[in-house]
């Protein structure tokens, strides 16, 4: 699913409101001094959106909202730009959900959660989380309430980013905030050449991968028009990209 915002205001900014809550969003959108509530606002959003979804694919079925749900054994979500405060949330929210303890077994089979960040930024810090206790506690391998009651959830996290938001002087800490969740995600910091692009990670619980300049370097510097707009070509090829990736 790709991740859409309720509203656009008058100046341009996406309103992801209806995953996050109005009053935890600036007027520009953006999470209050950078910072992602526990509160649960964006796990029964999703829940909704996918039984809407599959209520629309399958318009004639008879099957309760469980039922529903538990036909789905694999679900991609896709933050593009400011879309990626969404995935943040998710995750604050999950590393809030404990696991099932016991000898408890899960009605239901794994549920494969991508979370793809595409091209993600913010004009404020929270781009990115940084909190590792909020990291390590949500890709923890076990049972706990998502789209289910109790289902055992197998993660991945995909990075793609272009110099539009990795390499702006006038926001520097992006590729810093981007760095660091990657690293503690267990991802080298060393980036391999183009075309190789992809790095990888693993921690427990998790696989990570990341891709820096999916079309490789972008030359475009002597007209600041033309740059422009080339970078915006490449943020879009980078979505498609990686919707393209999902699909394989």
């Amino acid at each position: 699913l790709s991740i859409y915002p309720q509203s656009i205001t008058d100046d341009g900014f996406a309103m992801y409101s209806q995953f996050l809550g109005e009053r935890a969003l600036t007027e520009r959108g953006e999470p209050r001094k950078g910072v992602y509530s526990s509160d649960a606002v964006t796990i029964p959003a999703i829940r909704a959106l996918m039984i809407d979804h599959l209520r629309r694919m399958l318009y004639d079925t008879k099957l309760e909202d469980t039922q529903l749900l538990s036909l789905v054994s694999s679900l991609h979500l896709v933050g593009f730009s400011k879309g990626g405060v969404v995935l943040n949330k998710l995750i604050t929210e999950l590393s809030n959900v404990p696991l099932i303890q016991g000898d408890v077994l899960s009605n239901y089979g794994d549920l494969h959660l991508g979370l793809h960040f595409v091209d993600c930024g913010l004009h404020t810090a929270g781009a990115y989380l940084q909190d590792r206790k909020v990291l390590d506690a949500c890709f923890v391998p076990g049972p706990r309430p998502f789209l289910l009651h109790s289902q055992p959830l197998d993660f991945e996290v995909t990075v793609y980013t272009t110099p539009r938001q990795r390499s702006d002087p006038q926001r520097p800490w992006l590729d810093y905030e981007r760095s660091m969740m990657l690293m503690h995600l267990g991802v080298p910091t060393v980036r391999p050449p183009v075309p190789t692009g992809w790095r990888y990670g693993a921690k427990r619980g998790v696989s990570v991968r990341c891709m820096d300049d999916v079309f490789g370097p972008t030359p475009f510097t002597a007209l600041e028009g033309l740059r422009t707009h080339m970078l915006a070509i490449v943020r879009l090829c980078t979505y498609f990209r990686a919707l393209q990736a999902i699909s394989h």
